[in-house]
């Protein structure tokens, strides 16, 4: 089981290359069954491109029309998130529920280490109690969240 901080419950792995149709394989798909929520996970390496912006909507669509009674998330995870890809998403005023995890890694010793920074998540609530997401909100006049 995985328990992201942005996730409302525990989330478990429901398949991983699931095919889609007419197009590619969504690389992870999690669920939170607490919550009916589904994340249509897509997976970068090196900067994100439109092409990947593209397939992550298309993928989430994919998944919510069949199975309509589940909230979905698109989460999109890249090693480079751009601005223009933040401007872009922001195009889409909410329509598009949306998280963007920026990822780093490398080696510690004979380990590696993963680290995920949330830069965008448009699920937040406008009435989020974090006065930190919300000084950046105002701070950038972006409405979607930056961490």
């Amino acid at each position: 089981m995985i328990h992201p901080s942005s996730a409302r419950g525990e989330l478990t792995v429901r398949e991983t290359e699931r095919r889609q149709p007419r197009s590619g394989r969504l690389d992870i798909l999690l669920e939170d069954p607490e919550y009916m929520t589904r994340y249509e996970v897509e997976l970068m390496l090196g900067k994100v491109d439109e092409s990947h912006i593209i397939r992550c909507i298309e993928y989430l669509d994919n998944e919510r029309r069949p199975f309509p009674r589940y909230e979905y998330m698109a989460v999109l995870i890249a090693e480079e998130l751009t601005s223009r890809f933040l401007n872009i998403i922001q195009l889409f005023d909410r329509t598009i529920p949306m998280i963007a995890l920026q990822l780093t890694a490398f080696q510690i010793d004979d380990k590696m280490v993963l680290n995920l920074t949330k830069v965008l998540d448009d699920t937040l609530s406008e009435d989020d109690p974090d006065p930190q997401v919300n000084q950046g909100e105002a701070e950038t006049g972006y409405h979607g969240r930056f961490q």
